[in-house]
Parts: structure tokens; C-alpha cells; sequence
């Protein structure tokens, strides 16, 4: 289960590449492909060499415009992503209350693969359960649960 959720992170770029790579191959194969000795005359174009002209001009504008979403599909993919500089410092608490030790943030992050926002949800859900405890103590019993669930 670990390994799904560390594999999900690197797959929709790589989906979105290959995305581009095989809407560009298949746009390709789709096009009649140029015949020489109409490349080689230098009469005036016949409108089967307009139509072939024109064939590579949408295979060109499919390939930069399939790489252009794939592009921006993956900014935005980076964007709703949690950074990593606030993944190591602390978890969300509120203004005021005391942190828990940050050896036990970095254990905990560890177990969770990096993941603040499930580590924030864990020792919520903890606080709510048992009200009244030390931050130190939250993330310990989170960390207890997590392994040995994990055994």
C-alpha cells in the first residue's frame, strides 16, 4: 500500500506525457505520407500537395499543442501539491499552542512518505479522540497506530 501511494505521485506526469507522445504517433500514422516527386517539381502546387502541406501543419500544431496541455496539466498538477519545504518544519496547529518535538514530525513524516496533510489529519483525529494530551504525545500515538497497523 506504501509503495501505491509513492508511485501515484510520479504517474499523472508521466501519464501526461505519454498522453502527448501517443496523440502526436497516432496523428502521424493518420496522414498520407508526402510522395517525392511531388516535393521535387517546382510547378504550382496541386491541391494534393496543399493537403499534404497542410497535413504536416496539423501534425505540427497536435505535437506542440498536446505538449502545451501536458505542460500545463503538470503545473497545475505541482500547484495543488503540498510543498515540501512545509512538510518538515511542523504540522498545522494553532496559533499559540505549543509543537510537538521535531524528531517526532520527522518520524512520523517518514512513515507517511512525506505527507503533512494526512500527518495533520492523523493527530486531529487523535486530539479529538483523546482531548487534554501533550502535542508530543499525539504524534506518538499516531506513530504507535501507524506501525502497528504496519506489523
Amino acid at each position: 500500500m506504501s509503495h501505491l501511494v509513492s508511485l501515484a505521485k510520479f504517474t499523472h506526469p508521466i501519464s501526461l506525457l505519454l498522453a502527448g507522445i501517443v496523440s502526436t504517433v497516432l496523428v502521424a500514422e493518420a496522414m498520407p505520407a508526402p510522395r517525392a516527386e511531388t516535393l521535387m517539381q517546382l510547378t504550382r502546387p496541386t491541391t494534393e500537395e496543399v493537403q499534404e502541406v497542410n497535413g504536416a501543419a496539423v501534425l505540427a500544431i497536435a505535437a506542440l499543442g498536446s505538449a502545451g496541455i501536458g505542460v500545463a496539466l503538470t503545473a497545475l498538477h505541482e500547484r495543488n501539491r503540498p510543498s515540501k519545504k512545509h512538510t518538515n518544519s511542523r504540522f498545522n496547529v494553532p496559533p499559540g499552542s505549543p509543537r510537538a518535538n521535531p524528531k517526532l514530525q520527522r518520524k512520523l513524516l517518514r512513515l507517511l512518505h512525506e505527507d503533512a496533510r494526512v500527518a495533520d489529519r492523523l493527530i486531529t483525529q487523535a486530539s479529538f479522540r483523546y482531548p487534554g494530551k501533550a502535542p508530543d504525545w499525539y504524534v506518538e500515538k499516531v506513530i504507535y497506530d501507524l506501525e502497528r497497523d504496519r506489523h
